[in-house]
């Protein structure tokens, strides 16, 4: 989106505040702020630390690791998928390319 379009959003995470510029719906981003800031409470509460850097750091390798197992799991549905729609064809005897 053009640039006019971005608008400026607080978001507090870990006790401090965060200045972000997006051109994403405020909704959006309280929710990821508030999502960002309860994984590194729930961390620096189970491992007893208060050192923002390593809790943030940590943070982001739980995040990063939700998401990598979030892609796979999408890409081994999307393969499944087109194998269900080749054996549909195949079934049906429907030449792929003529398939709307």
């Amino acid at each position: 989106m053009s640039e006019c379009t971005k608008r400026k959003y607080s978001v507090e995470i870990f006790n401090q505040t965060y200045t972000l510029v997006s051109d994403e719906p405020e909704e959006h981003l309280v929710r990821v702020g508030a999502y960002v800031d309860g994984v590194m409470r729930d961390i620096a509460r189970q491992a007893a630390m208060s050192d923002m850097q390593r809790v943030a750091v940590l943070a982001s390798l739980q995040m990063a690791s939700k998401l990598i197992r979030l892609e796979q799991e999408h890409d081994k549905r999307a393969r499944e998928g087109e194998e269900l729609m080749a054996r549909i064809d195949a079934a049906l005897q429907v030449d792929p390319a003529h398939r709307p």
